[in-house]
């Protein structure tokens, strides 16, 4: 019967693992502090404020929203 893990540290739980599995959980945990790390940098930039404001009386946020709608879905314009 295999002993269980849950009580003991993680050091000593990734010392038992054979090295190319110590290798991915390694890997993981850099990816994990990226993504960490991405979070931080992801504040929402609203550079693009105010960019459209010649055309509002061309056009409306419905045209508009069916428009970036159909670019999403991938139909073009």
């Amino acid at each position: 019967m295999a002993i269980s893990g849950k009580d003991k540290p993680l050091e000593e739980l990734i010392d038992q693992l054979p090295p190319d599995r110590r290798a991915a959980v390694k890997d993981f945990a850099q990816f994990l502090l990226e993504r960490e790390q991405g979070k931080e940098d992801r504040r929402l930039s609203l550079s693009w404020a105010g960019a459209l404001r010649d055309l509002k009386d061309e056009v409306t946020s419905e045209q508009l929203e069916d428009e970036a709608l159909d670019l999403w879905r991938g139909k073009g314009g």
